[in-house]
């Protein structure tokens, strides 16, 4: 619940009721502004309920209106909008979908490619392609699922995961096919040509690091909810050089991340 005393915006003039609500409305809550001349006070509120009432999507209540002297002091209890429509059961279905998908990636990825001789059999394996594909179509999906739940997060994850696909797509297509027509010391050389060109990696680098600013800027908009989600993007550069049952248990701490941002208001 927010508690407001509109003395504190100043003086805004005749029918400064309805021009401190209109302003409240619109800075605090995204509401409709009402009118702000020719209008009583008890009639701009009542505007701005009826707005509300057709908006199925939103809910919104105001719960007292206490006017002390006539638009010199009034105290409003509100509770803020909080979404339910289709847009905000797609965002939550997005992100539990991203969860699901960043677990299959190190569970189904093939771990052979750290030997030489472990390689081919890796690289050409089908699994290795599903693996990939499920990381990059999971980095589009959280990008969409958060844009409800913190905008500007959104954003910066939609940047970085736009910096990090090209590398994941190299690595899986690329090393696929490579891994069904070549194998040892050569499949190994022409691997790392592929992984650690400077553009590629200097790419991938940057596009990490702003995956886990956004995590953070989640985290710190949801509070406890987005903690697990903010650890995991901020751990997902340095678990490459994890061993595959960690990198595995990261999947596990992603995947718990997003299902709990699904499950935070949508304001």
């Amino acid at each position: 619940m927010t508690f407001i005393r509109l003395r504190d915006l100043g003086d805004l003039g005749p029918g400064s009721f309805a021009r401190r609500w209109s302003l409240v409305a619109d800075v605090y809550f995204g509401l409709p502004k009402v009118p702000t001349r020719g209008v009583g006070w008890w009639a701009a509120i009542r505007k701005e309920s009826s707005a509300l009432d057709g908006v199925g999507s939103v809910r919104q209540s105001v719960s007292t209106a206490l006017i002390v002297d006539r638009g010199t002091l009034m105290t409003a209890t509100l509770t803020a909008p909080v979404a339910t429509g289709p847009a905000a059961r797609t965002s939550r279905v997005a992100l539990v979908v991203a969860g699901v998908l960043f677990l299959l990636y190190p569970a189904l990825r093939p771990w052979g490619d750290s030997t030489v001789d472990g390689m081919a059999a890796a690289f050409s394996s089908p699994a290795w392609l599903a693996a990939h594909t499920a990381a990059m179509i999971g980095f589009v999906l959280a990008g969409f699922g958060l844009v409800p739940v913190a905008r500007r997060a959104a954003v910066v994850w939609g940047i970085g995961a736009a910096m990090v696909l090209p590398y994941y797509g190299a690595e899986a297509f690329s090393l696929h096919a490579l891994g069904s027509r070549f194998s040892g010391a050569e499949l190994a050389s022409l691997a790392d040509a592929v992984r650690y060109g400077i553009v590629p990696m200097t790419l991938f680098g940057i596009g990490l690091v702003l995956l886990a600013v956004a995590g953070v800027m989640t985290a710190v908009r949801l509070g406890w909810r987005g903690v697990p989600f903010a650890v995991a993007a901020v751990l997902y550069l340095p678990q490459f050089w994890l061993p595959a049952e960690l990198r595995i248990t990261h999947g596990v701490l992603l995947a718990v991340g997003c299902v709990l941002v699904a499950l935070a208001p949508r304001r």
